[in-house]
């Protein structure tokens, strides 16, 4: 933060900046409750088996996509 910005925008910004926080915590600790749908969940290739990606690059690119 910037020594001379004015109190009130300093505790505005540590708000948000920890509401953030918070947000991305919560996102990162739900368990993923995907079903099988018969497409990736990623690219939406289509899939044969019960499963939920298509290979491991999609499932880390949706993991990936769920903690930003």
């Amino acid at each position: 933060m910037n020594a001379l910005a004015d109190p009130l925008d300093q505790a505005a910004q540590f708000q948000a900046e920890a509401i953030d926080r918070e947000v991305r915590n919560i996102l990162n600790k739900q368990p993923s409750k995907l079903t099988a749908i018969g497409l990736c969940h990623w690219c939406r290739e289509p899939l044969e088996t019960k499963q939920l990606f298509c290979d491991t690059d999609c499932s880390d690119d949706f993991e990936k996509s769920r903690r930003k």
